[in-house]
């Protein structure tokens, strides 16, 4: 069993998962009517839409026009001059036909004056390619509808593939990869659909019903790409075997990384040994449910008679981030606490939580949270944050009470 192979395995595709922030789909009407969104079949539906001149958006030809803008942008970029040529002289008006399924294509885009096509094969759900499957588009338009195939269009999420050519002959591989062009929903690092064709459609036209469209699809195409699609989870599944890892390993390593980044974080602020020791000016440290390290004891007194404790959770068991909070420990006496006026009574303590960073929450607690750490040295920061911008200044403030 190996973890190191497992995980070097899958870092590819992390790595390209990393660039893409997490998106809430929020108030959109395609996540409202149901969960197909995710289907391909349901992509090829608003996409063909999206482009056909003589659909209801009113657009006429000019969504299509900035499809080819897009289209001639990829083939340059992937050094394919002659393709980004060929498209950048073909006639897009009203006159073109945008099909579903003709001939099992996903999508065409058909002159019948000029008599050629476009081809767009759809793999934004990451779906394997079948036996023949783009070979058998090209001759479907080629021998049976007589259209010249001007350029084959791979889409993906949002990574760029290329589709499975074993099974294809020699003279299929000559006729077809030039006109090929893979094209991404959406990516950082590629032209995509969002950045360089739907956000470009959405400045030519002044219908509001169109605009809301085009922003709630270009929403769904930037969530599609940061969610992990089939192929992905066959790349996962692969390196488990080969790193003789099971799911229970893995399991087992989730539940315990909280309980290790506690850990660190306690050696980090220099508590690491077992009784704790007191991390300035906190007076008790120690962990709850094993993933909170609890820093307590911190007393402000407000007159002679008045004083006030102070606690700092930093919460380890978030997946996606660190969480820290100061808040006071309740006390029947204490009417500080009881009225709510901390902020009144101790005016430095906001002013050191809000340089900090922190944020009123709820119930007095104010709160900060990282991103979970990438790296030794986004933990050492995290942690370096934490003892310079905040245990400081409240040992400083401590004193004075």
């Amino acid at each position: 069993m190996g973890f190191s192979e497992f995980f070097n395995g899958i870092s590819p595709i992390f790595k390209r998962r990393s660039h893409i922030q997490p998106i809430e789909l929020g108030f959109n009407a395609f996540a409202m009517v149901s969960d197909s969104y995710r289907k391909e079949n349901f992509h090829s539906d608003i996409i063909r839409d999206i482009l056909d001149p003589r659909a209801l958006h009113g657009a006429h030809c000019r969504f299509l026009l900035r499809f080819q803008d897009y289209l001639v942008k990829v083939a340059k970029q992937k050094d394919k001059i002659d393709l980004a040529g060929a498209i950048k002289k073909l006639e897009f008006d009203d006159n073109i036909e945008v099909l579903r399924e003709r001939g099992k294509t996903d999508i065409a885009i058909v002159s019948e004056n000029a008599k050629w096509v476009i081809i767009i094969e759809n793999k934004i759900n990451g779906a394997i390619d079948m036996y023949k499957q783009i070979p058998g588009y090209y001759n479907y338009w080629r021998e049976e509808k007589k259209k010249e195939v001007k350029a084959i269009l791979y889409l993906t999420a949002g990574e760029i593939k290329f589709p499975d050519t074993m099974d294809w002959t020699i003279k299929e591989k000559e006729q077809i990869l030039p006109l090929l062009l893979p094209i991404v929903g959406y990516s950082h690092e590629e032209p995509n659909l969002v950045s360089d064709w739907i956000e470009k459609c959405t400045m030519t036209t002044d219908s509001f019903d169109a605009k809301a469209v085009l922003s709630q699809y270009a929403k769904l195409l930037i969530k599609q790409a940061g969610d992990i699609n089939m192929n992905e989870i066959q790349t996962c599944v692969e390196a488990m075997w080969v790193a003789q890892v099971s799911l229970n390993d893995l399991k087992d390593f989730v539940n315990r990384y909280p309980i290790w980044l506690a850990d660190r974080i306690l050696e980090g602020l220099g508590g690491n040994t077992k009784p704790f020791t007191k991390i300035e000016p906190f007076t008790e440290l120690w962990k709850y449910k094993e993933v909170i390290v609890v820093l307590d004891g911190l007393i402000l007194n407000y007159d002679q008679n008045t004083g006030c404790k102070f606690a700092i959770d930093i919460d380890c068991g978030n997946p996606e981030r660190l969480g820290i909070s100061l808040f006071p420990r309740p006390n029947d006496n204490n009417e500080i606490v009881k009225l709510f006026n901390v902020g009144k009574a101790f005016p430095e303590l906001i002013e050191i939580m809000t340089n900090f960073g922190m944020r009123y929450n709820e119930g007095w607690r104010w709160m900060k949270s990282f991103p979970q750490p990438k790296s030794q040295k986004d933990l050492d920061d995290i942690v370096n944050d934490i003892i310079e911008n905040l245990l400081k200044p409240l040992n400083e403030l401590s004193k004075k009470h």
